[in-house]
């Protein structure tokens, strides 16, 4: 590989902050802590970065050191503010609170985990909207909070550009195929920005966009039905739309600092003298990353003794319920026929309970059965598949757990893992970024 070295290692600085949780929020404000610390002509590395992209975790401290960039507060105002946010709001509590309280939705929002969150980072985190950032030039240029969108499977960007793109549009406010008016994007609030950017699967629902977004003080934002551009087919993607954590189609946020570079060319004028005038315009680009390569491998899950419930089926059910039935015919029987008003009470009640056990014991029985008509199986298949209802619930745990949790190291570890390579491999295999390139990470 052919050495390109930049000509001004630390003129013009790109920083990506990995998604991670709390983690990687934490580590991010170290990196912007040590940036602010080392001094280069007369300027703090900070101060000569031009682009920021951050997903899930590391949007809550992107968020946090724009805004108070914007708000003429200098780094330690967002460091103490971040830390006060981390280590004294109980935001589980908090949110969980929020949710179970019926005052707190009486607005556009639907009653979901992810918008009770999104009102704890309003009031105790970020209270202001996009048009902070939009208002109030720094020396952040290029600063993109990353989410993904799920109607089309593609990144979606909350992104404030300098200049229009390289297609003669502007940079797409979500992105080519679905987005929004330039005027929508200044009434979003930072706190939903957090929420969707930061949505991670399993743990919530996805947030709506536009509908989880709007407020009372956002009449563009609550005007918006459809997508601003139609996508590369002609459609108009009609809202609202799914969005969840930035970090399932790029949880470094690389891709963004991609595109962020190109429309750096572009500057014209005073902003020319931001960027580098060699093969790219950034010098240092700084992947500040959490996650790691390394994975743990799958381990099986070990069949335990069939005892106890393992040993029994859908079809002892029917063998139950029978039984059940049976008995609580001949405890009506025994009640109608005696003589002892006691013994009729008693009777009666295990008829009672018999007749009910027997109920219950044949609609499990049952259950496997109407699973299959559920999910509209094939009658070719469903034919074939009579025999899991004679199989112990001991096998059924095994298969079950085996197949859990090798669905979650997929979703969580191959898949991840292989985007991480398949991202990594855009710039560390492009010889004009190579040695322009550090890897900030903790494993």
């Amino acid at each position: 590989m052919n050495s390109q070295l930049p000509k001004q290692p630390f003129n013009t600085l790109a920083l990506s902050l990995s998604g991670g949780g709390y983690r990687a929020a934490s580590f991010h404000l170290g990196l912007l802590t040590y940036l602010d610390s080392i001094q280069w002509r007369e300027k703090s590395l900070l101060e000569r970065t031009r682009v920021i992209s951050t997903v899930s975790g590391g949007t809550f401290t992107g968020v946090c050191y724009a805004s108070a960039l914007a708000e003429g507060k200098t780094l330690m105002d967002c460091y103490h503010k971040m830390v006060h946010f981390m280590r004294d709001i109980n935001l589980i509590t908090d949110g969980l609170q929020k949710l179970s309280d019926f005052n707190e939705w009486d607005s556009n929002k639907s009653r979901s985990l992810i918008n009770a969150f999104s009102l704890v980072y309003f009031e105790k985190l970020e209270d202001k909207t996009f048009a902070h950032l939009f208002d109030n030039p720094t020396h952040l240029k290029e600063i993109i909070f990353n989410a993904t969108e799920f109607s089309y499977g593609l990144p979606f960007r909350f992104q404030r550009c300098e200049v229009k793109s390289d297609n003669n549009n502007s940079a797409f406010l979500g992105n080519r195929q679905v987005n929004m008016p330039p005027e929508a994007i200044r009434e979003v609030r930072l706190a939903d920005i957090i929420a969707a950017s930061s949505c991670f699967p399993m743990g919530f629902e996805p947030i709506n966009f536009p509908d989880d977004f709007r407020h009372g003080d956002a009449p563009y934002l609550n005007a918006v039905t459809q997508s601003y551009h139609r996508d590369q087919w002609g459609n108009t993607c009609q809202f609202p739309i799914g969005l969840m954590d930035g970090g399932i189609v790029d949880n470094q946020g690389i891709d963004s600092v991609i595109w962020a570079e190109k429309r750096m060319r572009n500057y014209k004028g005073n902003l020319k003298n931001l960027v580098s005038d060699d093969e790219k315009s950034i010098d240092l680009y700084i992947i500040s990353d959490v996650s790691s390569p390394f994975m743990e491998g799958y381990v099986r899950t070990e069949e335990k003794p069939m005892k106890s419930w393992r040993k029994l089926s859908f079809r002892s059910f029917r063998l139950i319920g029978a039984l059940s039935l049976l008995f609580g015919g001949l405890a009506i029987f025994g009640a109608l026929n005696t003589q002892s008003q006691w013994l009729g009470f008693v009777l009666g009640g295990f008829t009672f309970i018999f007749i009910l056990a027997g109920i219950v014991s044949l609609f499990l029985s049952n259950i496997f059965n109407k699973v299959i008509k559920a999910f509209d199986v094939p009658e070719f298949f469903a034919k074939r598949l009579g025999h899991f209802s004679s199989m112990k619930f001991g096998i059924y745990e095994t298969l079950i757990k085996n197949r859990l949790s090798s669905v979650v190291s997929m979703v969580s570890e191959v898949f991840m893992k292989q985007i991480r390579r398949q991202e990594y491999g855009r710039v560390y295999d492009d010889p004009q970024w190579y040695d322009r390139l550090i890897m900030n990470a903790i494993y």
